[in-house]
């Protein structure tokens, strides 16, 4: 079963402003698997990890562009289970609105020493840095990392995704 790692990029205030913030085109990160898609909504009633159809995802009329970068999973039914458990945890406001911009100005992480979900949350990034660390072959985001420190733009910088969506 294909997973990827999906960078967005929506026509919604905060989507250009953390593209803007952080000179990235994308400001979201997602994971697919077949033809589902998790990701940790902070623009949603209630903020947290969801799950949805990728059709759904594609059929958003604010969604601008998709990237899509394939990664391959020691055991794709522990990857899936993983996912399922996450759902419904919390949006990490904290991180996205203090902890990434304190990043982009002095280039360095405070407040969080954690290597994992330090807070019981998640924010896009940190949701594709976690899953990535501990399920792909040849992870791209290094064991032990913390994850507080990934951004939409780290992501896409360290695997450099093909554009597979422009509206």
């Amino acid at each position: 079963m294909k997973v990827e790692i999906l960078l967005t990029r929506s026509d919604t205030f905060i989507s250009n402003k953390i593209a803007l913030a952080t000179g990235c085109e994308a400001s979201h990160v997602a994971i697919r698997v077949g033809a589902y898609v998790w990701e940790a909504r902070g623009d949603i009633k209630n903020p947290r990890v969801i799950k949805q159809k990728y059709t759904d995802m594609l059929n958003n009329p604010k969604l601008q562009k998709v990237w899509a970068h394939e990664i391959f999973v020691t055991d794709i039914v522990g990857a899936v289970e993983w996912l399922t458990k996450r759902e419904g945890i919390k949006y990490d406001f904290a991180n996205t609105l203090f902890l990434q911009p304190i990043i982009l100005l002095i280039d360095k992480l405070v407040g969080q020493n954690k290597n994992s979900i330090a807070d019981n949350r998640y924010q896009c990034a940190e949701f594709g840095a976690d899953f990535v660390m501990e399920w792909a072959v040849n992870s791209y985001v290094p064991k032990n990392d913390k994850i507080a420190r990934w951004s939409p733009k780290t992501h896409y910088d360290a695997i450099n995704p093909t554009l597979i969506l422009s509206r």
